[in-house]
């Protein structure tokens, strides 16, 4: 029964993965993923909330139905890391034009 359940993948990549499935009664659809907060689950296009069942592996609720699936993976604080390391670089910068300056008076 839940063989008949899976998800069909259409698409993947590093970190993206999309794919049909047909769910035949309510429940919870489980990935075989483990649960992190940096993937994003969108089911026909409405992105939905995970949470962790089993040991850690991730799931959604889901209604009887046709549903197209997409799961996109943003790694958490990629974008604080980036800007704080540009922030680092800038005042790295400014010290060494200070200095720069200091050492030609």
């Amino acid at each position: 029964k839940l063989a008949n359940q899976a998800i069909e993948v259409t698409k993947y990549s590093d970190n993206k993965i999309e794919g049909n499935i047909k769910v035949q009664e309510d429940g919870v659809l489980m990935f075989s993923i483990p649960y992190d907060e940096g993937w994003n689950i969108y089911i026909n296009g409405e992105k939905m909330e995970t949470y962790p069942i089993i040991e850690g592996l991730m799931g959604i609720d889901l209604q009887e139905g046709e549903y197209k699936v997409k799961m996109v993976y943003h790694c958490p604080g990629l974008f604080e890391g980036f800007l704080t390391t540009l922030l680092g670089v800038v005042i790295l910068m400014a010290f060494m034009r200070i200095e720069k300056i200091q050492r030609q008076r």
